[in-house]
């Protein structure tokens, strides 16, 4: 019997500054609670090793994410990772992700963060045009992140992404596509894509709503994207899923795994995580999470069983998502339906639109169709 793989996601909550756009949880400039938080997580990762449903399990993925991970020192991220080898059966060849701002990042944290067992970065670029940095309140300079790619390369890292932001304020699309070219001047193997999304209850909602801030039309949003698949792909970056773009044999192991509803574990306050068919997340408090993992406490704040319509509805949506598509047959094997035979009118009319086609067994959305991922999903339920 095949064992699946599992991955391990660590949330590292901890900014510089708050991001006018992010509702993702963080606390900024609270370095006095870096140590605390770094015992909680190697408690927290004792602590699932000796689940049943984990232990022994082949880790092919370990990923840190934020918040700023790269706040956290070379010698504190190896801790982590110490235990994780320590714990757990990881992979020879996993792929250790940390996500880093270019300001954070030097020659010593660098050195430091390869000796820790990291194999990969991604650094949070977003753009190369300092205006835009300043209107979404990124504190670094396009400068300065094209010298941390560079920088991150002399260190020896040899699989890089970039992040970078399109739809911003005032953004036009001739300057993302300077951005796109920028970046794949840089020769990374890597590189996301995210339209800037206006969430409530963050600063950019409070200043859209105001009038004090732009917000880009739905048709902007559609070009830049259409522009960015065409201009990457161009340069040698295949798309694979909505937003991610790779070389070869460069795809992100702990994306691909999400989006094939893959398990993993979530560690660290506001984390998320998956053992089919339970999803959990964290409490988002990081004093409150470290006091209940000394006192041997639950730090889940949600549980979820999710329901076999749950489960059909992220397959749909997870699965057009990528390039490869949604597979029907496996699909029809899960959840005992065939879209083809009560769904089929709704695939002819994608097909006739242009949106998407059946290519191997699966329902592919070409480019125009993935702009529309979400609407097309929600017409296939």
């Amino acid at each position: 019997m095949t064992v699946e793989p599992l991955g391990i996601y660590i949330h590292v909550p901890f900014c510089d500054v708050a991001c006018r756009y992010c509702n993702f949880f963080f606390v900024v400039r609270r370095p006095e609670l870096y140590e605390g938080y770094v015992g909680a997580v190697r408690a927290e990762l004792a602590r699932w090793a000796s689940d049943p449903r984990v232990a022994g399990r082949p880790i092919e993925s370990v990923y840190l994410g934020g918040g700023t991970p790269s706040a956290l020192s070379g010698t504190q991220v190896a801790a982590i990772l110490g235990d994780v080898r320590r714990l757990y059966a990881v992979d020879a060849d996993a792929e250790v992700t940390l996500e880093a701002n270019p300001g954070s990042l030097h020659d010593a944290k660098l050195a430091e963060f390869r000796e820790a067992g990291l194999n990969r970065l991604s650094i949070g670029v977003q753009s190369f045009h300092d205006d835009e940095l300043r209107m979404i309140w990124r504190t670094h300079k396009a400068d300065e992140a094209e010298r941390s790619v560079l920088a991150a390369r002399r260190a020896g890292f040899g699989n890089l992404n970039v992040d970078l932001m399109f739809a911003i304020p005032r953004q036009t699309v001739e300057r993302w596509e300077a951005t796109i070219a920028r970046a794949c001047g840089l020769g990374v193997e890597h590189v996301s894509t995210y339209c800037l999304t206006v969430e409530e209850g963050t600063p950019l909602a409070e200043h859209v709503a105001a009038g004090r801030v732009p917000r880009a039309t739905e048709e902007v949003e559609r070009e830049m994207y259409l522009r960015a698949i065409e201009r990457l792909e161009a340069a040698g970056y295949p798309q694979y899923e909505i937003s991610n773009f790779a070389r070869e044999g460069r795809q992100s192991r702990h994306n691909l795994a999400c989006w094939r509803r893959g398990e993993y574990l979530g560690i660290g306050p506001g984390a998320h995580g998956f053992l089919d068919p339970e999803r959990w997340s964290n409490l988002r408090d990081v004093p409150e999470y470290s006091r209940r993992m000394a006192a041997g406490e639950d730090v889940r704040e949600m549980r979820e069983t999710l329901t076999p319509e749950q489960a059909r509805l992220e397959a749909l949506w997870l699965g057009l998502r990528t390039t490869r598509g949604l597979d029907l047959g496996g699909f029809r094997a899960r959840f005992g339906e065939d879209l083809r035979e009560t769904r089929g009118g709704v695939i002819d009319e994608v097909a006739a639109a242009g949106q998407g086609r059946i290519e191997g067994g699966c329902l592919v959305l070409t480019p125009s169709g993935r702009a529309l991922a979400d609407e097309i999903t929600r017409r296939l339920l």
